[in-house]
């Protein structure tokens, strides 16, 4: 009987301590460092080495350029980042619009010869794999 009163009145005080709280680094362990993240170029981690890049970057990219999208294309990548509600009937007919839109990126280089690339909605998250984006080459073509 006592050992189960100690038993509760333990479990009593763990849960009323909380969760272990964490100093302003953001790690629990007094003498653990936090790890630096390294940071990375959007799209390009070395220059011989092409990284695909994310739908979310090349929406994000295309919606603050001043290259012209068509209404359709808009809104699809609109809905695409979540600044529109979309059902999932208009996202199945909003795909070749979003499509579209990304090979407007002014640093878009296709990598598969199929015309039809996307055959559903992607996840923002999700890396493209049938083009890539290299700014380098369109550098290289504004200076010559």
């Amino acid at each position: 009987m006592l050992k189960n009163i100690a038993i509760a009145m333990l479990s009593l005080a763990f849960i009323l301590a909380g969760p272990a709280t964490t100093n302003d680094k953001g790690n629990t362990m007094p003498g653990k460092k936090e790890k630096k993240e390294k940071v990375k170029d959007e799209y390009q981690t070395k220059p011989g080495k092409k990284e695909k890049p994310l739908y979310r970057n090349v929406a994000k990219d295309l919606l603050s350029s001043p290259k012209k999208l068509t209404k359709l294309e808009k809104n699809a990548l609109e809905g695409f980042l979540g600044k529109r509600n979309m059902s999932s009937a208009a996202k199945r007919a909003s795909i070749k619009h979003l499509e579209s839109a990304m090979k407007k990126h002014p640093c878009f280089l296709k990598s598969n010869k199929k015309n039809k690339n996307m055959s559903r909605w992607p996840k923002a998250d999700e890396k493209a794999l049938w083009f890539t984006i290299d700014c380098r080459k369109q550098d290289d073509k504004d200076t010559n």
